[in-house]
């Protein structure tokens, strides 16, 4: 699926979606990082949508050691964090995402766990495994609902990045 433009030359060349609206400035994608977690530290992110369903694919990056990635829905918090900085593909169209990205938020109550995946990676001495993994598709995260991504590390001295692309489902 896809939509038909007319490059400069009069051809037209086909589109794919997710470029498709990057174009439209409806796709979003946050960044975050920690570069020494240890053994048994949480990297907590906390994902607020607003009043439209999200379609979310999520990456995370583990090296030096093993991280256990899980997703809770429904989080209670009693302070959502840190804000984290969300931009647009498009950087010539002002929309902002009803959701919002937090880091470090305080948990009052963990929620459902609907994910739970270990990220498999390795260090020692000069040699070194980098280990990722990636939803593949989009998944559709409810309006109006508080979601925890947490991060635990298995091993000191490890490093995370979470990257997420995201746009938000207009209510039909």
């Amino acid at each position: 699926m896809g939509a038909i433009r007319v490059n400069k030359h009069g051809d037209g060349v086909i589109i794919d979606c997710f470029n498709q609206m990057a174009i439209d400035g409806e796709l979003f994608t946050f960044y975050i990082e920690d570069t020494d977690l240890d053994i048994v530290d949480t990297k907590d992110t906390l994902i607020v949508t607003g009043k439209n369903d999200v379609r979310i694919s999520l990456e995370l990056q583990a090296f030096g050691g093993q991280v256990v990635a899980e997703i809770y829905e429904d989080t209670v918090t009693s302070d959502n964090g840190t804000p984290v900085y969300v931009s647009a593909f498009n950087r010539n169209v002002t929309k902002r995402p009803d959701m919002k990205v937090f880091s470090a938020p305080t948990v009052v109550s963990l929620g459902e766990k609907f994910v739970s995946r270990r990220v498999l990676s390795y260090a020692q001495g000069n040699s070194a495994i980098v280990s990722s993994t990636s939803t593949g598709a989009f998944r559709t995260l409810k309006a109006r609902t508080k979601y925890l991504f947490r991060q635990k590390s298995v091993a000191d001295n490890t490093a995370i990045t979470l990257v997420g692309t995201y746009f938000e489902v207009e209510a039909l």
